[in-house]
């Protein structure tokens, strides 16, 4: 019992306080990224550790995991906004708030 309360409240604490750091330090895209590397690790510490084989297919896998992760951290690809048109006079409001009416203007 002793042993279920240490790792609930420990690793659990731990975990959290980790995961709420890479979330404050990275942003909440670079913390999801870490979600996709887990498969990865653990079956690299099962072929490792357990002795099990890794078969083409499951490398393949690995591959394009990483690959997936390393096209969102590289840096300079951020995609730039369309520029606004400003021929039609709308320039000024986000398409999104278009057609919204608030005090200050109304259609």
């Amino acid at each position: 019992m002793t042993a279920a309360v240490v790792l609930g409240v420990f690793c659990t604490a731990i975990t959290f306080h980790l995961t709420y750091r890479i979330i404050n330090d990275e942003g909440a895209t670079n913390a999801a990224v870490v979600g996709y590397l887990l498969p990865v690790v653990s079956v690299l510490l099962g072929a490792v550790v357990l002795g099990e084989e890794l078969s083409v297919r499951v490398v393949l896998g690995m591959a394009v995991v990483v690959a997936g992760v390393g096209m969102t951290r590289r840096a300079g690809t951020k995609a730039s906004p369309a520029p606004a048109d400003a021929a039609d006079g709308a320039a000024d409001v986000p398409a999104a708030g278009r057609d919204v009416v608030t005090p200050e203007r109304t259609r």
